[in-house]
């Protein structure tokens, strides 16, 4: 359904003819696959297909290619089976998307409390594991790392003093033990081994 055909650059210096190289390599594997379509009788919609150039490099003109002819979108940023790629590989747009959809529940639990509805602190923290931890850690072990993590731990954070009761200076960290809740680094790195295990094994 969803096909990504990418290239990583090389070690070697940057030149017009070395890019030249790469940009030709990718376009014959888009006329390969183009041409896979047409032999197996599949419909490829080339208005739905973008181009992106990922680099931290200013001033580097994005490649541009096409299909049976059809010049593609350049795009900064697309959506790749639910996560937000930016051109820059800041995932920005990802976890304001992600910060957004922590904080519609919290507020909802947040409604269910001015409800008079009593919630303990073990319903609480059932409430975030089902609902709201299974969205910040879809994709995050690509988008996870401290300078951009900040406004998702302050809703972990909101949740734990939720659950527990507590003054603002009692750390963390003695919410998350009282809680049973990880913190993110934690489940981070739990996620990135379970990643690197898959993929040890398909090896």
């Amino acid at each position: 359904d969803d096909t990504a055909i990418w290239s990583l650059p090389s070690n070697k210096p940057r030149n017009g003819f070395a890019i030249k190289t790469r940009r030709n390599s990718i376009q014959l594997e888009l006329n390969e696959f183009a041409n896979w379509c047409k032999r197996w009788q599949l419909s490829l919609n080339s208005d739905k297909c973008k181009s992106m150039t990922i680099t931290t490099q200013e001033g580097t003109a994005p490649y541009k290619f096409n299909i049976d002819g059809n010049p593609l979108d350049v795009v900064k940023s697309y959506t790749y089976l639910g996560i937000d790629i930016d051109d820059k590989m800041t995932y920005k747009q990802h976890i304001e998307k992600t910060v957004n959809k922590l904080k519609r529940n919290l507020y909802k639990t947040y409604h269910l409390l001015r409800q008079n509805i009593e919630l303990t602190p073990k319903s609480i923290a059932l409430i975030y594991k089902s609902t709201t931890r299974p969205i910040l850690e879809y994709g995050m072990i690509y988008y996870y790392h401290a300078d951009t993590t900040k406004s998702i731990e302050k809703i972990q954070n909101k949740y734990l003093q939720t659950m527990i009761p507590s003054t603002k200076s009692c750390p963390i960290d003695i919410l998350q033990m009282v809680a049973k809740i990880e913190s993110l680094p934690s489940i981070h790195h739990k996620l990135t081994l379970r990643q690197y295990a898959r993929a040890q094994h398909c090896s």
